[in-house]
């Protein structure tokens, strides 16, 4: 009878222990709230309305940027599950649908396309686009906007800027990473840690929480009416210090621009930032051996 008893207080205390286990663990900093918990089965929601039991890689594109766009795809396509991600293009505008379009037909990944009518800018494909100029302003425009929406809709979200290029899985590091509100990138190329006070707004990996809603509403009120978005970005994280969970991704695995030769054997992602024009980035992709597109896929109006 004792051994029996022992046996049911040894269990009891078991489950006790498990059940504490699965609270958060929350330990406060200067800049964001650290979690602990037990990972998930699945760590993305399965409740996205438009893509059910997938999470959304959500990009953006012009046709000055189609060729990148292309590149992108092909660097990704390794990596990719459509079993459980989904991509969906932006069209920035009307003019580049019909080269999506065309561009799917030829790609190994499916993606849909989406356009908003109500963004009536007429786009001129022969005009140079790149940082706070041409279709690009409308880009960062959008993006919380875009990201909101799925979020919204109960979509994990990967938002991510076409200069990218995928050279390693991107996607077992993010999920091993832990249990976030928002998971985003260091802009400097000397490490700053969790204390940056310059995160990329081109890398963004959201849940759809709460905080994370709230969050992406303030950074679309403060990027409205700007040309550089990233600026509200950052000042709406500092408004959010302690009332979300945001980890700043590994600075050697998702380096930017500048810092990628330095880590390129560590590097997960190379992204073609702190350039400015499409000429001086496909010319970084080109460097470092990672411009896969050989001949355009589709034809620029």
């Amino acid at each position: 009878a004792l051994r029996g008893g022992r046996r049911l207080v040894d269990l009891s205390l078991l489950c006790g222990g498990l059940l504490l286990l699965r609270r958060w663990i929350s330990v406060a900093h200067p800049r964001a709230t650290l979690a602990i918990r037990i990972p998930r089965a699945r760590p993305w929601s399965a409740s996205c309305a438009p893509y059910p039991g997938k999470r959304v890689v959500l990009l953006s594109a012009n046709t000055q940027y189609l060729d990148m766009l292309q590149n992108w795809l092909l660097h990704a396509a390794p990596y990719l599950d459509p079993s459980t991600e989904q991509v969906l293009v932006v069209a920035e505008s009307k003019q580049v649908v019909p080269g999506l379009k065309e561009l799917s037909a030829t790609m190994s990944v499916h993606f849909d396309i989406y356009h908003d009518p109500s963004w009536s800018g007429v786009e001129d494909p022969h005009a140079e686009t790149s940082y706070k100029n041409g279709v690009w302003a409308s880009v960062v425009t959008h993006r919380p906007y875009l990201i909101l929406r799925l979020l919204n809709e109960g979509c994990t979200v990967l938002y991510e800027d076409i200069d990218t290029a995928w050279i390693k899985p991107v996607f077992p590091v993010l999920d091993r990473a832990g249990d976030y509100d928002l998971m985003a990138t260091d802009d400097w190329n000397v490490p700053m840690g969790q204390n940056t006070t310059n995160v990329c707004s081109c890398f963004l990996y959201l849940q759809p929480t709460k905080a994370s809603k709230s969050f992406i509403e303030r950074y679309g009120e403060l990027a409205k009416g700007t040309a550089n978005d990233q600026s509200g970005f950052n000042k709406a994280l500092l408004d959010f210090r302690g009332k979300m969970r945001y980890l700043i991704l590994d600075v050697d695995q998702f380096p930017c621009g500048k810092r990628f030769p330095e880590v390129k054997a560590k590097a997960v992602i190379a992204h073609a930032n702190w350039l400015i024009g499409r000429g001086s980035k496909v010319q970084f992709f080109v460097k470092h051996g990672l411009w896969k597109v050989k001949a355009p896929a589709i034809r620029k109006p």
